[in-house]
């Protein structure tokens, strides 16, 4: 399946994005890019654009690194249980 090509609007400013993602899933990512833009310009009005898209890709990848801790914490304690189940039905 060939790439597709998504237009999308991030801080008024259009950009191409090309991949084998679904559409939607695609503008859903660049309007959460564009309201923590917003939302960052709104708090401070002079940040340079560069520096701002810098903290929130900052805040995003944290976000990222602590759902992927949260989720290994969970299949450590998953693995854990099972062992212990696995245990008791051990004859």
């Amino acid at each position: 399946m060939a790439p597709k090509t998504i237009e999308v609007t991030i801080m008024g400013q259009s950009y191409t994005i090309k991949g084998d993602a679904d559409e939607e899933y695609i503008r859903t990512l660049a309007r959460t890019v564009d309201s923590r833009m917003k939302e960052l310009f709104e708090k401070n009005p002079a940040i340079n654009p560069f520096k701002a898209a810098i903290i929130v890709s900052i805040n995003l990848a944290d976000q990222l690194f602590q759902c992927r801790k949260q989720n290994d914490n969970t299949n450590q304690f998953l693995d854990k249980k099972v062992d212990a189940l696995s245990n008791l039905l051990k004859f």
